[in-house]
């Protein structure tokens, strides 16, 4: 069970009902940083991490992370045909921070917030999420 979240916490993820408004496709697949509402979330996400004395976590995150590369979100385009641009691009930010390997460290970042208040989300890489789609049992059914 996830840690339950009370307070100015929830500001770290009240950002991420904002792109679920604007989640469009397109045939090209996004560049990183080519998002709007994706730039607008990590923005506010950094400042709620700030806000929450996480301005270490976040500037250690930033420092090791790395984005899917390009042919991993083309995989992703061609399995899921209807994949929001706003989720590639943000893959193109960071590949995942669900006990993902980055720098030789493994992390598990918070980055996504949840229509469930109170509890965040990881954000899976774009290879789990082509796991997801060979093995549901892994990670549940979609």
């Amino acid at each position: 069970m996830l840690p339950k979240l009370t307070g100015h916490h929830l500001q770290m993820f009240s950002f991420f009902k904002s792109l679920i408004g604007s989640f469009s496709r397109s045939a090209a697949i996004p560049q990183s940083g080519s998002n709007a509402t994706v730039q607008q979330y990590l923005s506010g996400l950094q400042q709620a991490y700030a806000q929450n004395n996480g301005q270490a976590l976040w500037h250690h995150f930033e420092q090791i992370k790395q984005g899917a590369a390009p042919a991993n979100l083309k995989k992703l385009r061609q399995l899921y045909n209807d994949v929001p641009d706003a989720l590639l691009s943000l893959l193109s930010y960071a590949d995942g921070t669900y006990h993902r390997e980055y720098a030789g460290e493994k992390i598990a970042f918070y980055l996504l917030g949840s229509d469930v208040e109170e509890y965040p989300y990881y954000l899976l890489s774009s290879g789990q999420i082509r796991q997801v789609n060979r093995f549901p049992s892994v990670f549940g059914t979609m």
